[in-house]
C-alpha cells in the first residue's frame, strides 16, 4: 500500500513542497545557528546603516559619508529593528538574526517563486526537481541565502518577481506590459546593478519584435514603449526616494557610477582577470551546481545550433530571461574588481539554460524509469537534505576570521556597556569582520594594531583584546597577568580581558 502510495506521487505536489519546506528550514537554521559574515557589507551597508535609523548607533563607512548607497535596503530591515525597540531591545545578537532570519524567508519565498516560474515554463517533473534540488541543498547556495547582502534581496526580489510579469508578458493590454517593465526593474532599488538584468531581458524582447517576428520598426517601438515606461517609473521613483533621503534627485545612483565607473574606486579592492569568475566558480557555488550550469551551457549551445522550428511554451520569456541573466554575467566579467556575491542574481538564469534540451532529457528518464523514478527521487531528497547540513554549517566556508563567537562573548558579558573606554583592541584583525556597533547594542570603538608596535597607552585602554595566534607570545609578555584569557575560537583566534 505504502509503495502504492509512492507510485502516485506525481499525483500530489508533495515531493516538492517537501524540498521546499527542507530548504526554507535549512535557510533559518543557518540564520539562527551562526552570524559569521560572507561579506562585510552585511554589515555595514545594511544592518549598521539599519541600526543608525533606529537607535542611532552603527558604524558609518565612506559610502554613507558621500551618499553612494540608497537608504532603500536599511528601511526594509526598518520594521524588524522598530520592534525590538518597542521592546527596549538595543541591538544586541536577536537583532542581527531577526534580520538574517528575515532574508533566510524572502528566499524560500523566492525558492517558492522559482518552483511557480518551472510550472508555468512547462518543465516536466523530473527537472523541476533537479533545478529545485540544486537551489534548495545546495550548501553555498544556503549560506548565502541567509546573509544580509543586497545582492542576495536583490535576488530574491527579482525572481519573486518573475513569475507575475510572466503573467502579465503575452498581455495586449498596454496597463500589463508596462506592469512588467515595472517589476522586472524594482531590484535596481536595492542594486542599481540589476539594471544590466533587465536591459538584457528587453534587448532580447527587442531582437524578437524586429527580426523574428519581422515588425516594423513603429510598430515594435510602439510595443516596447509600455515596458519601457514601467522600468523608467521605478528608476524616477528610486530618483525622488533619493531626493527625499539624501537631498539631490538620482544621488545614490550618480554618486555610485562616479566613484564605480568612472573614477574606478572599486579597483582598490582587487583587480582580477576576465577568467576570474570561471577559476573561483566551483570553489564559491559548488560542484553539483558548477557541474550542472557546465551541462547546461552546452544544452543550450545545442539548443541554438540544432533549433527547429517548432514553438515551445513561453519561448520567448524564457528566452529573454536568458539573455538578461547571461548579458549580466557577461558586464560583470569585463568590470575590474570581482567578487563571487556579484553573481548572484543571475544564477537562477544560469539553471534555466538547459531549457527544452533539458526537458527532453527528463522525460526520457522518466520514461526510461517508469514507475520507479519517483521513489528514487523521494530517497535522494531525503539523503541530499541530510547531507546538505553539515557543509552548510562548515564554518571554514566563510572567508571572515570567525570572531562571531568572540564578539557574542563581549555583548553578553555586560562589562563593555559599563566601562569607561567602550573600545575593543584588535591585535592581526581587520575591523570589517566585527559586525560593527549593532552586536554590541552601543556606540564602540575598535582599533586595530600589532602586538609588538601598540603603544602602552592603548595596549591597557580597551577592557577586551582579540588577536590571531601568531600575536599571542608577544602580547602575553607585554601584559603579564593584566590580562586573562576567556575563550578561544576553532581557528585559534583568542579573547583576553583586562583584570
Amino acid at each position: 500500500m505504502l509503495i502504492k502510495k509512492l507510485w502516485s506521487i506525481h499525483q500530489s505536489e508533495f515531493l516538492f513542497y517537501l524540498i521546499l519546506i527542507s530548504g526554507c528550514l535549512l535557510r533559518l537554521l543557518v540564520a539562527f545557528q551562526t552570524i559569521e559574515i560572507l561579506h562585510p557589507d552585511e554589515h555595514f551597508q545594511v544592518l549598521e546603516p539599519a541600526a543608525q535609523l533606529v537607535w542611532g548607533i552603527g558604524v558609518k563607512t565612506w559610502e554613507w559619508h558621500i551618499g553612494l548607497r540608497s537608504w532603500t535596503v536599511p528601511y526594509i530591515f526598518f520594521p524588524i529593528l522598530k520592534t525590538l525597540d518597542l521592546f527596549d531591545i538595543k541591538g544586541g545578537l536577536i537583532a542581527i538574526q531577526l534580520c538574517r532570519a528575515f532574508v533566510a524567508l524572502l528566499s524560500s519565498f523566492c525558492l517558492f517563486q522559482f518552483y511557480i516560474l518551472l510550472k508555468k515554463l512547462s518543465f516536466s517533473f523530473l527537472a523541476k526537481w533537479i533545478l529545485l534540488s540544486i537551489i534548495a541543498f545546495t550548501p553555498a547556495w544556503i549560506r548565502f541565502s541567509a546573509a544580509t547582502l543586497s545582492d542576495t534581496i536583490a535576488l530574491d526580489f527579482l525572481w519573486i518577481l518573475v513569475p507575475f510579469s510572466l503573467s502579465f508578458f503575452d498581455s495586449n493590454r498596454k496597463r500589463d506590459k508596462f506592469l512588467v517593465g515595472f517589476l522586472l526593474t524594482i531590484p535596481f532599488f536595492i542594486r542599481i546593478q540589476s539594471l544590466l538584468f533587465t536591459f538584457g531581458f528587453f534587448a532580447c524582447f527587442i531582437f524578437y519584435q524586429k527580426f523574428v517576428y519581422s515588425k516594423k520598426t513603429i510598430e515594435y517601438l510602439k510595443n516596447i514603449f509600455p515596458y519601457f515606461l514601467g522600468s523608467l517609473t521605478v528608476i524616477l521613483l528610486q530618483g525622488l526616494f533619493d531626493l527625499v533621503t539624501w537631498g539631490s534627485f538620482l544621488h545614490s545612483v550618480y554618486i555610485n557610477v562616479k566613484k564605480n565607473l568612472i573614477e574606478n574606486v572599486s579597483s582598490i579592492y582587487g583587480v582580477e582577470p576576465w577568467y576570474y569568475y570561471f577559476k573561483h566558480f566551483t570553489k564559491e557555488y559548488g560542484f553539483i551546481f558548477t557541474t550542472y550550469a557546465v551541462i547546461a551551457f552546452i544544452l543550450f549551445l545545442k539548443n541554438l545550433i540544432t533549433r527547429k522550428n517548432n514553438k515551445v511554451p513561453n519561448e520567448l520569456f524564457m528566452n529573454c530571461l536568458l539573455t538578461g541573466s547571461l548579458f549580466y554575467i557577461f558586464v560583470h566579467i569585463l568590470l575590474a574588481h570581482k567578487e563571487s556575491r556579484f553573481l548572484y542574481l543571475a544564477l537562477p538564469g544560469l539553471l534555466l539554460l538547459g531549457g527544452n534540451k533539458l526537458n527532453n532529457i527528463c522525460l526520457e528518464l522518466e520514461s526510461f524509469f517508469y514507475r520507479f523514478y519517483k521513489c528514487i527521487l523521494l530517497i535522494l531528497t531525503f539523503i541530499f537534505g541530510i547531507s546538505a547540513l553539515p557543509n552548510t554549517l562548515d564554518y571554514d566556508a566563510y572567508p571572515g576570521s570567525n570572531m562571531s563567537n568572540l564578539l557574542i562573548q563581549i555583548h553578553k558579558s555586560g562589562i563593555l556597556r559599563n566601562s569607561t573606554e567602550r573600545c575593543i583592541l584588535l591585535l592581526g584583525h581587520y575591523w570589517v569582520w566585527t559586525h560593527g556597533e549593532l552586536l554590541q547594542g552601543m556606540a564602540c570603538k575598535y582599533i586595530e594594531r600589532n602586538a609588538a608596535t601598540v603603544s602602552e597607552h592603548e595596549l591597557f585602554l580597551c577592557p577586551f583584546v582579540i588577536l590571531v595566534p601568531q600575536q599571542e607570545e608577544i602580547f602575553r609578555k607585554r601584559v603579564g597577568s593584566r590580562f586573562k584569557l576567556l575563550e578561544k575560537n576553532p581557528r585559534g583566534y583568542l579573547l583576553y580581558q583586562k583584570n
